[in-house]
């Protein structure tokens, strides 16, 4: 039922409603079940509930370990930073970079190697761990380094006396980062 929930999840807003019955089902069925709780937290993440997910993370770091509780743990940490009412961007990517450890530290453990000795275990690991997590983990990745940029660039354009985004084209010349991309 947790696989059914993350495919919900994946198909996008519409079935986020199917996605928490999913996953408050599996919980239902295993009570102890850390990845039910996991999707539905990142259900209430992705509905705009931040306050319910906040609070489910807090229940959750009482009655767990953080490090038994796993990379899946550390990325809706990772996703509240991001979404939530405080939106911390140093918090995000140090959630992201610790949910990547845990996720490490445990291949390692596996593995017993820093390094796959053949193709073969790198695609074991690959099909052993939730495409639906790396996915995730990637997008969170790629959403840090968006706004990273997206605030560079309107500081530094701001920077050069120009408001509310009118670049002239002498202030776009002056930009680095506005004129590499400009010519592309």
């Amino acid at each position: 039922l947790t696989e059914l929930g993350s495919i919900y999840i994946l198909q996008g807003p519409n079935e986020y409603p199917n996605a928490m019955r999913a996953f408050r089902e599996a919980a239902k069925k295993d009570p102890d079940s850390v990845l039910a709780l996991l999707g539905m937290i990142r259900c209430q993440l992705l509905e705009g509930l931040h306050e319910d997910a906040e609070a489910q993370i807090e229940l959750l770091t009482v009655m767990h370990n953080a490090e038994d509780l796993g990379a899946e743990f550390a990325l809706v940490q990772a996703m509240l930073a991001r979404l939530g009412t405080s939106k911390e961007p140093k918090k995000h990517l140090n959630l992201l970079n610790q949910c990547q450890d845990v996720f490490e530290t445990k291949r390692l453990r596996s593995h017993g190697t820093p390094m796959w000795s053949s193709p073969d275990e790198l695609l074991e690991d690959y099909i052993t761990t939730s495409a639906d997590f790396l996915l995730c983990l990637a997008v969170e990745y790629l959403t840090h380094i968006e706004s990273a940029i997206s605030v560079n660039i309107f500081s530094s354009v701001r920077g050069n006396g120009v408001v509310d985004g009118d670049a002239g084209e002498d202030s776009v010349d002056s930009n680095p980062m506005l004129s590499a991309s400009s010519s592309a």
